[in-house]
């Protein structure tokens, strides 16, 4: 069903764009929204198998990830959080049409005080 959830999602959002829509989109992916740690070596040994990445060409057509990176989003659930412990990554953010200027993305860490997630907000200029 995720493959169906996001082909939906590509093929709604390149719709409204291409009739001149401004598309800001942005949750919870529960994919990975960020290459960033793909490089690292401890991060590919404990990611766990739900987390896929989005398809190469998600962002065809001229979109972009807003999401920041040094503010990780999501924590496994497996038990309580012990920073450094969890499993962390970043699956929260938003996914912007060309039309769409970034100005700022800012994660909240809170620790995950109050969910297995981080907020992420963003500010957007309309071109």
């Amino acid at each position: 069903i995720r493959k169906q959830q996001v082909e939906y999602l590509k093929e709604y959002m390149n719709k409204h764009y291409e009739n001149g829509d401004y598309v800001i989109m942005g949750g919870d992916w529960n994919q990975l929204v960020s290459n960033a740690q793909l490089s690292d070596p401890k991060f590919v040994k404990e990611r766990p198998e739900w987390l896929v990445e989005l398809p190469k060409d998600f962002t065809d057509g001229g979109f972009k990830w807003a999401v920041d990176p040094s503010v990780m989003t999501v924590r496994d659930d497996v038990k309580k959080y012990v920073e450094g412990e969890n499993f962390v990554t970043i699956i929260d953010g938003f996914i912007v049409s060309p039309n769409v200027e970034i100005v700022n993305v800012q994660g909240k860490d809170l620790k995950f005080e109050n969910s297995d997630h981080n907020p992420v907000s963003a500010v957007f200029k309309l071109k």
